[in-house]
């Protein structure tokens, strides 16, 4: 079992990596988490995670505010290590789902709320895709997406596309009937050197940096940090639109 393993296996540790140690999860759980927090409703109802990961918002920003969640991601061995983190009582209130997002495997309107947190840019048809969220999504609910803006602090070879302006994500979002009411950004210069620096020691020292307090003080400063006028990432709070009759 590799040191990475151990971590993610052991509470007290895994809140240690998270909080000291840069990787591309642990500065958006600083930085943007907090964003998509005050976009998503304080009742949710019942919710879908598209594209989950390993659950850090499934756990953190749904179960707490949904009655049901269903987790919903591509790789099998994120949900298992979400599935593996759930109390008792939240595996009652959270199904997991593996499958793509082009072709979501639930009925018209099945949910109140839709959390879509970097998902598009890895979609080899984000329009499939996003009327995908609309179609599951009941009129009248809310989405809370989140997506990079080009251009990116690193590559990452899973990314289709580099990311989205904010005004072409409202753009994509609108066309399939949302209306988009909310629009935060957030990781800026700060977070941006952190990411790279944590791009760095992978490829030279195969470990990362412990410089997480880089990005606890960009999240203290918010729109007043350096790069502020530069994000990485923006955060957008829709809502399916009621059809007309």
């Amino acid at each position: 079992m590799s040191w990475l393993r151990k971590v993610r296996n052991n509470a007290l540790a895994r809140w240690l990596f998270h909080s000291i140690f840069v990787t591309g999860d642990n500065v958006r759980l600083c930085v943007q988490k907090p964003v998509i927090g005050r976009l998503l409703p304080v009742r949710a109802g019942r919710a879908l995670d598209a594209g989950a990961g390993s659950g850090e918002y499934t756990r953190g920003l749904l179960l707490p505010r949904a009655e049901q969640v269903v987790a919903m991601d591509m790789s099998a061995a994120g949900l298992q290590r979400l599935g593996s983190r759930l109390s008792r009582k939240q595996r009652e209130e959270c199904q997991l789902v593996q499958g793509p997002m082009e072709v979501l495997p639930f009925a018209a309107g099945s949910f109140d709320t839709v959390l879509c947190a970097e998902v598009l840019e890895h979609c080899q048809n984000d329009e499939r895709a996003v009327a995908e969220l609309a179609r599951v999504l009941a009129p009248g609910g809310t989405l809370v997406v989140s997506v990079p803006v080009p251009p990116p602090a690193i590559e990452d070879p899973a990314h289709v596309r580099d990311g989205y302006t904010p005004d072409e994500l409202c753009a994509l979002l609108q066309r399939h009937g949302f209306m988009c009411q909310q629009r935060e950004t957030c990781m800026f210069g700060l977070s941006r050197k952190a990411l790279r620096l944590a791009s760095w020691f992978h490829h030279h020292l195969k470990c990362p940096p412990p410089l997480m307090i880089m990005c606890y003080l960009e999240r203290w400063l918010g729109s007043h940090a350096p790069g502020a006028a530069l994000p990485f990432d923006v955060v957008i709070g829709a809502v399916r639109e009621e059809k007309a009759e």
